[in-house]
C-alpha cells in the first residue's frame, strides 16, 4: 500500500510540473510565470526582470535579493537555481 502512496506522489508532483515543460515560446505563459514567482520567492528573491525559457533552461535577468544585490540567474526545469551570475 505504500509503494502505490508514494508512486500517486511522484506522479502528481509530475503533473504538476508538467505546464513548465510542454510550451514552446521562449516567454512564459501567466501559470508558468506564477509558479516561477513562487519559486523566486521561495529562494530568496524579490524582484526580477525578464524570464525566457532557452535550451532546457529558464534565465532570469535582473533578480534582487532582500539585501538589493542584482543577479542573473539559470533555473532549471524544476526552478532550482543552478548558476548566479554577477
Amino acid at each position: 500500500m505504500k509503494t502505490k502512496s508514494i508512486s500517486t506522489a511522484i506522479l502528481v508532483a509530475g503533473l504538476a510540473l508538467a505546464p513548465l515543460h510542454a510550451f514552446a515560446a521562449n516567454d512564459p505563459s501567466g501559470e508558468e510565470r506564477a509558479i516561477i514567482a513562487e519559486a523566486l520567492l521561495e529562494q530568496g528573491y524579490v524582484s526580477w526582470g525578464d524570464v525566457k525559457f532557452e535550451d532546457g533552461i529558464w534565465e532570469v535577468e535582473d533578480a534582487r535579493t532582500v539585501e538589493n544585490r542584482k543577479v542573473d540567474l539559470k533555473l532549471d526545469r524544476s526552478l532550482n537555481v543552478i548558476d548566479v551570475d554577477d
